[in-house]
């Protein structure tokens, strides 16, 4: 504080900054100060800003460990804007937010259009999901087969209303769909072998065995 007190008499340039006191009376404090030249002195004025800057200070804290929880998520996250025609109806998103894990999922980056970067989003009805939620909110969900663009996939959607837009979660349930369709056809497969065969069946489980 000294220091730029005699640099704004030297200069007769005005300081304004945010200065932390960590001992006398005013400990663990934070001042916003102004100093400006007057005559051969300086002027200054002080306001105490400590609640305001601890409160800032707990904000970003926070905004720092919801970021962290949210790219450790094993589930794409992403924010979409509504584009609108001159009559008001949604004829397109555009992306504003994503999580790096829908970045590794190769949804298309910040500021892209959805349609434009996925056309099945259109075909599939996730489109038409989107505007419904934009429009009405409330959260939609759906299981989307996803077999264009290079990708042969099944996604599960959470679609959430938020601002003038959407808030979608995309979990890549493939590995279980495949599991259940692999299930399904050996239960059809051991159902049609045992309607063609004339003999009684039992299946016994052995405690030893699975």
């Amino acid at each position: 504080v000294f220091d730029r007190m005699i640099q704004v008499v030297e200069t007769g340039v005005p300081s304004e900054q945010e200065q932390y006191y960590y001992h006398e009376q005013f400990a663990d404090q934070w001042f916003y100060q102004a100093l400006a030249k007057q005559g051969d002195g300086v002027t200054m004025t002080t306001r105490n800003i400590t609640a305001h800057k601890k409160l800032n200070l707990e904000t970003q804290a926070a905004t720092k460990r919801l970021e962290a929880v949210i790219n450790v998520s094993a589930i794409a996250l992403a924010k979409l804007v509504a584009v609108r025609d001159s009559k008001g109806a949604t004829i397109d998103f555009v992306y504003e937010w994503l999580n790096e894990t829908a970045i590794r999922m190769n949804f298309d980056s910040t500021g892209k259009s959805l349609l434009a970067s996925s056309p099945y989003a259109a075909t599939s009805g996730l489109f038409d999901l989107m505007v419904k939620e934009a429009e009405t909110g409330g959260m939609q969900q759906k299981v989307l087969y996803y077999s264009s663009e290079g990708h042969d996939q099944w996604l599960y959607y959470k679609i959430v209303k938020l601002d003038d837009g959407v808030m979608f979660s995309c979990d890549n349930i493939t590995e279980r769909k495949q599991a259940e369709q692999a299930l399904q056809e050996q239960i059809r497969l051991i159902q049609a072998v045992t309607d063609v065969m004339p003999d009684m069946i039992s299946v016994v489980a052995l405690p030893s065995r699975d």
